[in-house]
Order: structure tokens, then sequence, then C-alpha cells
């Protein structure tokens, strides 16, 4: 029998990526997110967990991480960042 890779995960499902600032954690975005955070990224010269370390810097105490990161990539989405 050949192997046979799994077909590719859809976007909407969640995908985890282990962070380690300004904290170790775990953040648990839609993969579409990931994705577009990966994007971002690049285009400011940064890996994502750089991009995610700078993002979560800013977050409001009483916001969670993965929260926090969908309005943060939406917003510099829309701004062409």
């Amino acid at each position: 029998m050949l192997y046979s890779p799994s077909p590719p995960l859809p976007p909407h499902l969640p995908a985890i990526r282990h962070i380690a600032a300004p904290h170790r954690t775990t953040i648990r975005l839609e993969r579409v997110f990931w994705l577009a955070i990966d994007r971002l990224a690049e285009k400011t010269g940064h890996t994502w967990s750089e991009w995610v370390a700078t993002e979560l810097t800013g977050k409001p105490d009483g916001i969670g991480a993965a929260s926090w990161l969908r309005v943060r990539c939406l917003i510099r989405s829309t701004q062409g960042a």
C-alpha cells in the first residue's frame, strides 16, 4: 500500500503555535489567521514569532491573546502593512 498524505486542513480549522514572548504560551488561531500573520511578518522583515511578540506587547489586560491577534491581523491587513 502506498503512503497517501493527509489532505490539507481547511483554513477555518484551528492550528496551534507555541510562542516564547512576552511569555511562553500556546496560541490557537484558525489557519487563515496564521497564514495572514506569516504574510504580515514577511512584509515587515520579521518572523511570525517576532511579529506576534511585537503585537502582544500592546495587548490590554483582560483581552485574550488569540482575540487580540485576530484583531491586529485584521487591522494590519486592511492598512496594507
